[in-house]
């Protein structure tokens, strides 16, 4: 039997897809696949077999880590950037963010993107290091 589970990871690990393009590591904060086959299963393993797939080589082969998230843009209807923000608690749903958002933001309007960590940093550089708001200490 293979199970997946979307996480967040902890510490640095290699992504063994391997697809064309990917970076090869999964880095501290990164969302990612956790592929486990049992011993025995449809695989016929002698032993457990683990599986990391990075969020890029999951979207590539159609298996995307959606909906989670731990970094938001939060931007107006009219395609402006207003903030980015930062979940530390871990990845949270729209829903949750949008809930979290309304408490320490009045009123929410808005878009919000789930994004990861390249995009972030990716936003941070193009909109002059707008600072985050930080969420869920």
């Amino acid at each position: 039997m293979i199970r997946t589970q979307a996480r967040t990871a902890r510490k640095s690990h290699v992504c063994t897809t391997g697809a064309l393009g990917c970076v090869g590591v999964i880095r501290p904060g990164d969302r990612y696949l956790m592929h486990v086959a049992s011993p025995g299963g449809d695989l016929g393993l002698v032993s457990w077999g683990r599986l990391a797939e990075c969020a890029n080589c999951a979207e590539l082969y159609g298996r995307p880590v959606a909906g989670l998230s731990s970094w938001w843009a939060l931007w107006s209807e009219d395609g402006r950037l207003l903030d980015l923000i930062t979940y530390d608690t871990g990845p949270v749903t729209e829903a949750q963010a949008r809930d979290g958002l309304g408490r320490a933001v009045v009123p929410l309007t808005g878009t919000l993107e789930a994004i990861d960590r390249a995009r972030l940093e990716q936003l941070r550089r193009d909109h002059g290091g707008r600072r985050a708001i930080e969420a869920g200490r």
